[in-house]
């Protein structure tokens, strides 16, 4: 086991590599009160300690309300972060427990919440995901036939649905995270739910001694995850070589036939849809086996929240890719939000945000014409883009952007001088926070009345 000092040093170091100064991001820190993540918060106090410009840390305590009194327990983990000069905040979880999958359930509502919140704050997610987590994931995988990519485990940086999440403590582990919070005279609650082996991981944890004794020792898991790391990583390497695929910072992808007829078919399939952020977690290898039939078949498909259609522009690769539209719109009541996943709404007030759809998209694309920022992007890539609605009935103000003939605001044109007389394209340029489709560049967007920020 690490010392303190050792400890403080690699967490450090892990963060350094994130450069997480030169993003200008602020850092937000998943906390639930355990020893695992109240040693995350002591270890990130510490390295913003050590920055000369550091940047701004707040923490989300997420109730799922699965147990009596957790909104209390949730409220005093607050009021510790916030003694410790961490703005903090808790949220409870608003859908309904369900009868069965309750770890599945938590664990998606948890990181419904996190994204949501690390998009309003323009943020990276820090988990305090440790090595024994990272022992448990590569063990639940093996159990249910994963095959390399699903071995590798849990990345130290990964990208959820269009905001950074960061694991800068998978190469410390549960008793290390909890000692370092002691030290930190941070307190501790237990979860009972962490030790009822009717869950998955505590069974794991309760079984991992008599493996051990088996001679399946942790390192070997391990060494098998990082094994399986660097193998996907040089296969990957080739795919993504490959003239088959194509990703348009817009968001959508053009897929060549040709792989239809390839082994690595699935691989390029699941690497498309990680790529469009519409679903949080990959199809397994049997749904991508038969869109890979249903395609060779000659009919469209839709799967990982996309829509797969034969015919694309470009001959060559005749497969469109195209996220599946947010159909139900979005009321928000003080114009912040995120809207189908990636895109970030701050507006100056109440709106709702639903997609264009074709009837609004033909509106628009008379008004565009040859725009050089929409120029060679397929109409179905625009159906799903926001427009935002008074509510009410009310009218907005603001014609400085682009008013339909509904009443929606597009707010991705600002208007300009004209260029000369008639010229429609002339008098609208794309703002420059303008985002794409594609996780790693949605969190550029916030649309604003005032200012368009």
């Amino acid at each position: 086991m690490k010392d303190k000092r050792a400890l403080h040093a690699h967490f450090t170091a892990a963060m350094d590599a994130y450069a997480l100064p030169k993003r200008r991001k602020a850092v937000l820190l998943a906390v639930s009160g355990g020893g695992d993540s109240m040693g995350l918060v002591a270890l990130a106090l510490n390295w913003r300690a050590g920055l000369p410009n550091p940047p701004p840390i707040t923490a989300l305590v997420v109730d799922h309300g699965l147990r009596q009194d957790s909104d209390n327990e949730a409220a005093e983990v607050v009021a510790i972060l916030q003694a410790r000069g961490v703005a903090a905040e808790a949220v409870r979880v608003a859908s309904k427990r369900p009868t069965a999958g309750v770890s599945v359930w938590a664990r998606q509502q948890r990181y419904a919440l996190l994204r949501d919140a690390a998009m309003r704050q323009n943020a990276v997610i820090i988990t305090a995901h440790h090595q024994d987590d990272q022992l448990e994931t590569i063990e639940m995988r093996l159990g249910r036939g994963s095959g390399l990519r699903g071995l590798r485990g849990m990345a130290a940086e990964a990208n959820h649905l269009g905001v950074a999440l960061l694991r800068p403590c998978l190469g410390l582990t549960r008793d290390e995270l909890a000692n370092v919070a002691r030290d930190a005279g941070l307190p501790i609650t237990h979860d009972p739910s962490n030790y009822d082996t009717r869950f998955l991981r505590p069974k794991l944890r309760r079984d991992r001694i008599l493996r051990n004794q088996a001679g399946v020792r942790d390192a070997q898991i391990l060494r098998l995850g990082d094994l399986a790391t660097r193998l996907m990583a040089r296969v990957d390497a080739v795919l993504w070589q490959s003239a088959w695929v194509e990703i348009n910072h817009f968001g959508f992808a053009h897929l060549s036939s040709q792989a239809l007829g390839h082994r690595g078919f699935a691989l390029m399939a699941g690497q498309v849809l990680a790529r469009m952020h519409a679903k949080p977690y990959p199809p397994n290898d049997d749904a991508l086996a038969r869109l890979a039939e249903r395609l060779r078949g000659g009919h469209d498909a839709t799967l990982g929240g996309c829509e797969w259609r034969l015919g694309g522009r470009l001959k060559d690769k005749n497969i469109l890719i195209c996220r599946e539209a947010e159909a139900t719109p979005m009321l928000l009541e003080n114009g912040k939000g995120v809207f189908d996943r990636r895109w970030r709404i701050n507006y100056g007030g109440a709106v709702v945000v639903e997609p264009i759809g074709a009837r609004r998209f033909a509106e628009i694309k008379r008004i565009l014409g040859d725009h050089a920022g929409f120029t060679g992007i397929p109409a179905r890539a625009f159906y799903t883009m926001p427009v935002l609605r008074a509510p009410k009935g009310k009218i907005f103000t603001d014609k400085s952007r682009l008013i339909l003939d509904d009443g929606t605001l597009f707010p991705h044109l600002i208007r300009t001088s004209t260029t000369k007389a008639g010229d429609a394209a002339g008098r609208w340029r794309t703002d420059d926070r303008i985002a794409s489709f594609i996780g790693f560049c949605t969190e550029r967007l916030a649309l604003s009345e005032s200012d368009g920020t």
